[in-house]
């Protein structure tokens, strides 16, 4: 999603592989470089992500979520992370990739400043978890 750089989505992913090859790698969706490259997430943009992935890797979710909010305008091409909920994918699609039955058990890994004594990593982990009831 940084502009030149390869995999900007799924279906250029599937690209870079022979279809025979697909069923060996495992796929991680990154949020905020989705989001940089131009996919439109919030609302039904998430679904649209995941249809293309099953179009393109014959599954239906990846194996892994990369989930970060971002602080930068859509197809920016740029990868500037923001805390969950204090970007422009914001808490309504937090909510939703935590609670959806897709992404059961896949994990999801994200990139939190600590601030001092790990204090923005505690607040934002407290966060996750009211969201994800």
């Amino acid at each position: 999603g940084a502009g030149g750089q390869l995999g900007r989505g799924p279906a250029e992913l599937a690209r870079l592989l022979e279809p025979s090859l697909r069923p060996q790698v495992d796929v991680c969706l990154d949020t905020a470089h989705l989001w940089g490259a131009g996919y439109e997430l919030t609302g039904s943009g998430w679904r649209a992500v995941l249809a293309e992935l099953g179009e393109h890797w014959g599954r239906s979710a990846p194996e892994l979520v990369h989930g970060n909010d971002t602080a930068v305008e859509l197809g920016s091409h740029r990868d500037r992370h923001a805390p969950p909920g204090d970007g422009v994918l914001g808490e309504p699609f937090f909510r939703g990739i935590l609670t959806d039955p897709v992404l059961d058990g896949v994990p999801l890994v994200m990139e939190i400043p600590p601030g001092k004594d790990d204090r923005n990593v505690a607040d934002v982990l407290a966060r996750l978890d009211a969201w994800s009831r």
